[in-house]
């Protein structure tokens, strides 16, 4: 019998590198006939896994790319959003923002964009918690639901990672970018007759900073 196929792909990156950023920018910019534009481009991977009555109840992966462009046409501005990478959906975003732009009212206080600029590093990046997997996410779930079930009490919980990078270029010669994590892993434990009950909770950008068995000690305690 053929069990169970993961639709996970360790190969699937979280979200868009310095690199890939750029290069999809450069590709929108191009595409401008506005006097000015801006591109805002969001990408990321959210997971999360529900536990209840000792046992996996849900889980999910899902990631995304949005790219918003803001046209430019003397003191007039309009913007548009896709989450498609193909040339021509990305040329059409860009249409759709200068044809906004066309038709919106002057804005008297309109500041021009940026040109290059130098940032310090943000930080708040885990690599831990990019490559959390669903099989990683289940073993943090059997260290608080196996100690749970040994004690006779019933462990609910839930626990989520998310793995995220934004860019920003300008047509004036801006390009910035940054990665983030985030992590969090909460439960509950009850006896079964309802009258005890406990919980623990921790978050960090960097998931090998939480450890399932502690709090589920505590719970427990």
């Amino acid at each position: 019998m053929i069990g169970p196929r993961s639709l996970y792909s360790a190969a699937m990156a979280p979200h868009l590198s310095r690199e890939q950023a750029q290069s999809l920018t450069t590709r929108v910019l191009g595409f401008s006939t506005a006097d000015e534009m801006r591109v805002n481009v969001g990408s990321g991977a959210s997971a999360n896994t529900r536990f209840a009555v000792n046992q996996v109840s849900t889980a999910g992966d899902n990631t995304n790319v949005s790219i918003t462009v803001r046209a430019v046409f003397g003191k007039k501005a309009g913007s548009a959003t896709t989450n498609r990478l193909d040339d021509e959906s990305l040329r059409a975003v860009v249409t759709r923002a200068e044809s906004l732009a066309r038709l919106a009212p002057e804005d008297p206080e309109m500041l021009p964009e940026l040109g290059p600029q130098t940032y310090l590093s943000a930080g708040g990046f885990s690599r831990n918690t990019a490559d959390l997997d669903p099989a990683g996410r289940a073993r943090a779930v059997q260290a608080i639901t196996d100690p749970a079930a040994a004690a006779g009490l019933i462990a609910t919980g839930y626990m989520e990672a998310n793995s995220g990078s934004q860019a920003v270029a300008t047509s004036r010669g801006l390009f910035a970018w940054r990665e983030q994590t985030s992590s969090a892993l909460t439960t509950t434990v009850r006896t079964p007759d309802g009258t005890g009950s406990g919980w623990a909770g921790a978050t960090h950008h960097d998931w090998s900073r939480i450890n399932a068995a502690e709090l589920c000690a505590r719970a427990i305690d």
